[in-house]
């Protein structure tokens, strides 16, 4: 038996007009393709949506 993970880093291509609710149906979608494939079974999904304001925190700027 194997196991394989898959963790992705997702920049949408026109941030400006995308609301993070645009962001969250996109990994929405990505998720749903993943687990139509019959050849595979997703054991879990884990999302996480960054902001501008995240990175200025992480980074010590702001």
């Amino acid at each position: 038996m194997f196991i394989g993970s898959l963790a992705l880093d997702l920049l949408p291509r026109d941030v400006h007009s995308l609301k993070a609710k645009h962001s969250q149906d996109v990994l929405d979608s990505c998720g749903r393709l993943l687990a139509g494939k019959p050849e595979a079974e997703v054991l879990s999904v884990r999302r996480q949506l960054f902001g501008s304001e995240d990175d200025k925190e992480r980074t010590g700027r702001g």
